[in-house]
């Protein structure tokens, strides 16, 4: 094998010899292997397949060929199908690494200035949490992420006090420092609103109705993992990262993204716009929204941006820190609008 195919020159010699013991064990002839981002795209004829490392052991392999499975056996095709090796196994496994091959979806990631694609790409989200509802593996745990998010999101503010203080005792401040400070307490107060939003909410009744139902999330609900095929059929990868959660969490997450883009801008409309589109398929209730809202404001970037700084202490440039820290404050006048605009719109009492 090792003679015929034809690797990819960002491949190292002894990458290569790994991947191409791990496709002896698959049913496949590989013609060509290159690297794309984390994955190998193998060539066989003319299909293709998906070569996937991981440094997690077997359980990733495990649960995203057990929940397509799944998904499949409740009418939900919108995913790669996962190959079995030779012996039979869901995966082939070296003494520091675990691989697993999948189907290559031919298309492209989900174009986030394109309006109709996002609205396909809700639609289907709401599919997936109706069709995954209920997966619970046998021999397999899935992660849960269903916390008591009010104190996780109070334990997020008092970082900020955190920040605050580390940035008051430092000799000398750089713009960094001086500009994400002056934003503190604005940023607490969006996080208080937030805190609100699920202390007033029954938070604690639909999270244990998620609980109790066992609701999935891919929790990496980005446009890297929605793709469109050239007949313009969307589907959802990277299924090996789901966890248990409320699914306003997925879709709240997105929404988010979404804004913080500039043709978005946090204009109200396309938010209500998307979550129709989602209620169509899977209605909210009103304590849904009510969470929505909170997981939608809370500044989740911008105390991620603080704890990069001043606690993993990333190596980044001054400039890197602040082009980040300025496009998460560009449009914070017009988060409050749509604050305003969701809570008279869905007529939450506050």
């Amino acid at each position: 094998m090792d003679r015929i195919v034809s690797i990819s020159d960002l491949i190292n010699p002894k990458e290569r010899r790994r991947i191409l013991e791990v496709l002896s064990h698959y049913s496949i002839i590989p013609e060509k292997v290159e690297k794309i981002r984390s994955v190998y795209k193998v060539k066989c004829g003319n299909r293709y397949y998906c070569l996937k490392k991981t440094k997690n052991g077997d359980k990733k392999a495990k649960k995203g060929m057990y929940l397509v499975e799944y998904l499949k056996s409740n009418g939900f095709y919108n995913v790669a199908e996962y190959i079995k090796t030779e012996e039979g196994r869901e995966y082939f496994k070296t003494q520091k690494n675990t691989y697993y091959l999948m189907e290559w979806i031919d298309g492209r990631e989900c174009d986030v200035e394109n309006f109709e694609e996002l609205k396909t790409a809700v639609k289907m989200l709401a599919e997936f949490h109706i069709k995954s509802k209920g997966f619970s593996p046998e021999g397999v745990r899935v992660e849960s992420n269903i916390k008591n998010w009010p104190v996780m999101l109070q334990t997020c503010k008092k970082d900020l006090d955190l920040f605050k203080h580390l940035i008051e005792r430092k000799k000398v401040q750089t713009s960094f420092d001086i500009d994400y400070y002056s934003y503190i307490e604005k940023f607490k107060s969006s996080m208080d609103t937030a805190i609100d939003l699920l202390k007033k909410s029954n938070y604690m009744i639909v999270s244990s109705r998620a609980k109790n139902e066992k609701c999935i999330c891919h929790d990496s609900f980005y446009y890297q993992n929605i793709l469109f095929d050239p007949n313009n059929n969307v589907y959802l990868i990277d299924l090996d990262s789901t966890i248990y959660d409320i699914h306003v969490y997925d879709l709240a997450k997105f929404i988010r993204r979404i804004l913080y883009k500039k043709i978005y801008c946090w204009n109200f409309e396309i938010a209500r716009k998307l979550i129709d589109v989602y209620c169509s398929v899977n209605p909210l209730s009103i304590e849904d929204y009510e969470i929505l809202l909170a997981f939608i404001i809370f500044p989740h970037k911008y105390w991620k941006l603080g704890r990069k700084r001043y606690i993993k202490k990333k190596k980044w440039s001054e400039d890197k820190y602040l082009k980040k820290l300025r496009k998460l404050v560009r449009y914070i006048d017009r988060q409050q609008h749509f604050i305003n605009c969701f809570i008279d719109y869905y007529k939450i009492n506050m």
